[in-house]
């Protein structure tokens, strides 16, 4: 859903005001706030290849980040094959 303008070429809002979606995810997806916020800012960052900021992360949560960010690619890969 962080991506989801991209994919769309839309701006977050409109897409946010046309579908039904909680507002604490609203708020994690366009301010990175809450638990998921802080797991999706994190993510972006790994994306953005931030590497000072990753350093700076536990080893454990780095590892789960990392795979956590490959299981998520995949998924977005196969999804956007059928877009």
């Amino acid at each position: 859903m962080s991506g989801i303008d991209l994919i769309l070429q839309i701006e977050k809002d409109i897409v946010f005001e046309q579908i039904n979606i909680d507002d604490h995810l609203v708020e994690a997806i366009k301010h990175f706030q809450g638990p998921i916020g802080e797991r999706l800012y994190k993510a972006c960052a790994l994306e953005e290849q931030k590497w000072s900021y990753i350093s700076q992360l536990p080893s454990a949560e780095r590892l789960s980040l990392s795979r956590a960010y490959g299981e998520a690619s995949l998924w977005a890969n196969d999804t956007l094959k059928y877009i």
